[in-house]
């Protein structure tokens, strides 16, 4: 009686440490800043911008969170992906737990190394950088992961097919995982279940297109409404988004989240569940879960350092949920073996095995306290301390403006500060600056009719407001006249200034610098080391075009604290550019 008591209390606390666990450690490190790492994420996910069907159920998933009166607007989307790998730890355990009484009855062992491999999952760098911010890739794994769990472990298949559905929307490499992984594990365990009729395929049918659904009716409709998505496009990442992140490593995501000793694990469980005939088909089913979520990153698809693709995220908890079999199969040999003190051993691995999640934990914990929000906190103010009062940022498309956009998507800019677009002025963001100030005008003409603006058009508005650019200063030599460095962007006056007043703009800039090199010291932010060299670049075409070699010499050296780059190279090119631009017409620029 006692042990059938200690095995219930078993299987019911272990889901839930398995779901709260994952969920409370991601929700402690959320972010109130825009992470640079995220800032598509964050445009999509706070309604700003469409990248089109996939990933539009980010956006639907978070909207809830993004109303409520907390935090900034990242924080409450981060609180979106915080609930997210609660559910994936909870899917995980459901798997896990499934696969190892099918391989053997262990009513009181089975819960705790299912929740021991679901927490060494969730609780991981992978899926905690993922579940810290806006638009994490936690929704992709644990829409790859229903299907399967919906199937296996709860016998739904309307809700596989439905969850199928989504995951299809979601990614193709998500979709494929979700989908493929639960027809395996239905074809595989047909002996167990009837063949479904006629009806039962098209309620399923009707589930898989009912799944797909939200995500395309949302995606038609934020296309209609977004304001931002012409300005700065949200690329289509068949994969995921990348950040800093090169193309994925296999071998180094395996030994960063896995181990060798998890490998080995995960290896030899995969053997063990693959002869056993009730766990065959499950078994089957994970494996082909793993193997497309490998494939995923061989092709590409983040991996690490500051990005992880839901094909990643898949990988890690198919390989670990297979160790998982070795981990039971290992303490009950050692349990039965007949040697002195057989049960003491038993629960010394048990113990372990315990140590997996908090080693998991340990490595998350430093891995976010080195990317921390103190960062991009500080990067922000020395942006917003240096903009005037009701300045008005003028944007392109590059990374530099997108990063700002994601900043004012966050809720993190001074609200008197506007972002104007220089780019598909038509689309609601920029038709709404122009009602807000009139006095753009002529700016908005000449971008039309020259694709480029007079002195005239910007000193009429740096007349009214001020004005700033977040990408490369004038060309012209009359507008580079205007120009100052203010802080991380370049300000425009309504009259000419001259060279003493932008060498003093340069010693101003040097007290900031100073105070973000010691912000970035290693690589904690690479992404925002990029936006930041990528900005204080854009001054050069100024002191370039008004031939000021010594203020150009020095904005070179700006550049290298950020960027690795030769600055006498560097100042030759922006030279070269400058002369070649002045001499083309107007109308060809």
């Amino acid at each position: 009686m006692h042990s059938l008591a200690r095995a219930a209390s078993a299987e019911a606390i272990a889901p839930a440490i398995a779901a709260i666990a994952p969920g409370t450690l991601a929700a402690a490190h959320l972010v109130h800043a825009a992470d640079a790492a995220r800032d598509e994420a964050t445009i999509r996910v706070v309604g700003l911008g469409s990248g089109g069907i996939f990933r539009a159920l980010d956006a639907l998933v978070a909207a809830p969170f993004v109303a409520l009166p907390i935090g900034t607007r990242a924080l409450r989307a981060g609180l979106a992906s915080a609930i997210v790998v609660a559910l994936a730890g909870a899917l995980v355990y459901a798997i896990a737990r499934t696969l190892l009484a099918r391989c053997a009855a262990a009513p009181r062992l089975g819960p705790i190394v299912a929740a021991v491999v679901s927490l060494t999952a969730t609780c991981g760098v992978a899926y905690q950088v993922e579940a810290g911010g806006a638009g994490g890739a936690v929704l992709g794994a644990a829409l790859g992961l229903a299907p399967l769990a919906a199937l296996a472990s709860f016998d739904a298949p309307a809700i596989a097919a439905l969850a199928a559905g989504m995951a299809l929307t979601y990614e193709p490499m998500v979709g494929a995982a979700g989908a493929v992984s639960a027809i395996v594990f239905a074809l595989g365990n047909l002996r167990e279940r009837r063949r479904p009729d006629l009806r039962e395929l098209a309620v399923i049918a009707g589930a898989v297109i009912l799944g797909a659904a939200p995500a395309v009716a949302f995606a038609i409709a934020r296309w209609r409404t977004s304001g931002i998505d012409a300005l700065t496009p949200l690329a289509w990442a068949p994969l995921g988004e990348a950040g800093a992140s090169p193309p994925g490593d296999l071998a180094a995501l395996a030994h960063a989240e896995i181990g060798w000793v998890g490998a080995a694990l995960a290896a030899g469980g995969a053997g063990i569940a693959a002869i056993v005939p009730r766990a065959r088909p499950l078994a089957g089913a994970i494996a082909i879960l793993g193997a497309i979520g490998a494939g995923g990153v061989t092709l590409g698809a983040p991996a690490g350092p500051t990005r992880y693709g839901a094909s990643a995220l898949l990988f890690v908890a198919a390989a670990l949920v297979a160790s998982g079999v070795a981990m039971q199969a290992l303490v009950r040999a050692v349990a039965a073996a007949r040697v002195p003190y057989a049960a003491a051993s038993a629960a010394m691995i048990v113990v372990l095995e315990v140590t997996f999640p908090a080693l998991a934990v340990d490595a998350s914990e430093i891995r976010l306290a080195a990317r921390s929000d103190a960062i991009a906190r500080r990067w922000e103010n020395e942006l917003s301390s240096a903009l005037a009062p009701r300045a008005m940022v003028l944007l392109d498309a590059r990374e530099a403006s997108r990063h700002l956009v994601a900043i004012h998507a966050s809720g993190a800019l001074r609200h008197d500060v506007a972002l104007v677009p220089t780019t598909a002025l038509g689309r609601p963001m920029g038709l709404r600056a122009l009602d807000a100030e009139p006095a753009l005008a002529p700016f908005f003409r000449d971008m039309a009719l020259d694709g480029a603006a007079s002195e005239w058009a910007l000193s009429s508005i740096a007349s009214e407001r001020p004005i700033a650019f977040a990408f490369d200063a004038p060309h012209d030599r009359a507008l580079a006249r205007h120009a100052v460095p203010d802080g991380l962007v370049v300000g425009f006056r309504a009259e000419p200034r001259g060279a003493l007043e932008r060498r003093r703009a340069l010693d101003a800039l040097a007290i900031a610098e100073s105070r973000l090199t010691a912000s970035f010291a290693g690589d904690a932010d690479p992404e925002l080391q990029r936006i930041t060299a990528a900005l204080l670049r854009a001054r050069l075409p100024t002191f370039a075009v008004l031939g000021e070699r010594d203020g150009l010499l020095r904005a070179a050296e700006d550049v290298r604290t950020f960027a690795p780059i030769d600055p006498r190279a560097e100042v030759e090119a922006a030279t070269r550019a400058s002369h070649t631009i002045a001499a083309k017409p107007r109308a060809a620029r």
